[in-house]
């Protein structure tokens, strides 16, 4: 494994694509291959389908335009023609709220470019809250 800059600028790059909606970017990025994932923080938000993912994020995305999305440190590595990253990002509303929100993704070199393959922002909660009773952290 290697820290991946490539990667790093990716996911910078999909970070600008939610906050301006852009749909091209999505449509340009994400593999059109069987394997595609991406999972949201809502629980409905499963979706494999190319298809509907760029048009899905495409909606929700210009319904919270004017949000921001922050990043912590992004980890990015690359393996042959796999990368993965991993960042605590922060989600800023135009109202000012913040969030903070995980996110995660896999990416698989096409040809000679990076396609994500796996997308994943989820939003921690308490185990207290999740399951009842407080765990080890």
């Amino acid at each position: 494994m290697k820290n991946s800059d490539e990667i790093k600028k990716l996911v910078l790059e999909a970070y600008k694509a939610m906050e301006k909606a852009d749909e091209a970017f999505w449509s340009n990025n994400l593999t059109q291959q069987d394997g595609l994932v991406m999972v949201g923080t809502d629980g409905l938000e499963w979706w494999t389908d190319y298809e509907h993912i760029v048009k899905t994020l495409k909606s929700q995305l210009e319904q919270m335009r004017g949000f921001k999305v922050i990043a912590d440190d992004i980890q990015a590595f690359e393996e042959g023609t796999v990368g993965w990253f991993a960042d605590q990002a922060t989600l800023r509303m135009p109202d000012g709220l913040e969030i903070p929100i995980r996110i995660t993704g896999i990416f698989h070199k096409e040809n000679s470019d990076w396609k994500i393959v796996q997308w994943h922002g989820s939003v921690g909660i308490a185990n207290v809250d999740a399951i009842g009773e407080e765990l080890d952290v």
